[in-house]
């Protein structure tokens, strides 16, 4: 008898102490629960948040580019005429140097691409002295027309010499239908990666199955081996319009005076404080329409389109501001840390302490 009372006093004692160990489990894993959400809030305190995301700072870098003088210019017409019975392309056409012209008519565009990156002697050859892309590659190319000297803007008329028509076929097609090359003269030894020796343009021309209006789909440049695509930057006029003319990155950096408005195209303003030059452009949208003090305020959007602002290049140099830095006293008291601050410093020693390493 009193060993079963001795064994039914064990296993009562042992219930409570079970009891205990699973309020003590229960409060544990509670007390744990609360230190680490108080650590999640004082981290986000410290960090200058509150609203639980970590707010990071992103500085757009600066892509450097290289000015290129391009010798030649050619754009189309806004009353260009296509007829049924043959074609006729009004472009217009200015140059600084003597160059050779020709047109082909229905380029495949495998075809064009190869040749587009061929060695710099040999297309210069072929582009004399037969056809560029191959006669199975091109429907019709025209002779060569040569301009012995630079000229102004003036009108060319591009007319297909035979009256038969493209027959491109339905979008998407595999042709262009008319490409014009502009070749350097006495350029066929040039390698320098600076001097622009060719400028290929490629068109489209609207007809009954491809009614989009008639353009210049893209324009390429090359020097010497290098091939470069070129795109447009749309600059922002001072009325607060659009305009794709690269030419208003070359004005200089005076002030138009009033007898030069009428003859120069204006500088624009930077749309945001009106008062300082357009000067950077965002990439990748390519919209130039603020200065370089307005720009730092962006917030990486561009205020155009709205587009993430990647990179900026510059129109023309800024100048350099250098923060004037005060000479330093021995009086001066080192400065007083907030409690946010000094909560951060304390929370880093802590983490370092116990091993935890942040992202």
């Amino acid at each position: 008898m009193p060993s079963m009372a001795y064994f039914t006093e064990f296993l009562a004692s042992t219930a409570e102490i079970s009891n205990l160990m699973s309020v003590l489990a229960v409060l544990g894993g509670l007390l744990v629960m609360f230190v680490f959400l108080l650590r999640l809030i004082y981290q986000d305190i410290a960090d200058g948040g509150g609203e639980g995301v970590t707010k990071v700072t992103h500085r757009s870098p600066q892509t450097n580019m290289t000015k290129v003088n391009i010798p030649f210019a050619l754009s189309l017409q806004e009353n260009c005429v296509v007829s049924d019975s043959g074609l006729n392309v009004r472009v217009k056409v200015s140059s600084t140097s003597p160059y050779y012209a020709r047109f082909f008519w229905g380029v495949q565009i495998s075809a064009f691409h190869h040749v587009l990156r061929a060695p710099w002697p040999w297309f210069y050859e072929a582009f004399l002295h037969g056809n560029l892309f191959g006669e199975e590659h091109c429907v019709e190319s025209s002779e060569v027309r040569e301009a012995t000297s630079g000229h102004e803007e003036r009108g060319v008329v591009i007319r297909k010499s035979s009256a038969e028509p493209l027959n491109l076929g339905q979008a998407p097609r595999e042709v262009y239908p008319l490409v014009v090359v502009l070749v350097r003269r006495d350029s066929e030894h040039t390698e320098d990666l600076t001097e622009v020796t060719s400028l290929i343009n490629i068109f489209h021309l609207k007809d009954s199955s491809c009614p989009i209006p008639s353009q210049i789909l893209c324009t390429y440049m090359r020097q010497g081996a290098g091939v470069t695509l070129l795109r447009q930057m749309y600059l922002t006029d001072s009325l607060g319009g659009e305009s794709s003319d690269t030419e208003s990155a070359e004005d200089s950096e005076t002030e138009d005076s009033p007898g030069d408005r009428g003859t120069k195209q204006q500088q624009a303003r930077c749309i945001i404080c009106q008062l300082g030059r357009v000067n950077r452009v965002a990439l990748p949208c390519r919209h130039a329409n603020t200065c370089g003090e307005c720009f730092e305020r962006l917030q990486n959007r561009c205020p155009m389109c709205r587009g993430f602002i990647s990179s900026y290049f510059l129109l023309r140099p800024e100048p350099v501001t250098v923060d004037p830095v005060p000479p330093a006293s021995p009086l001066d008291h080192p400065p007083t840390l907030s409690w946010g601050q000094r909560w951060n410093n304390w929370n880093m020693r802590v983490n370092a302490a116990m091993g935890l390493r942040e992202n």
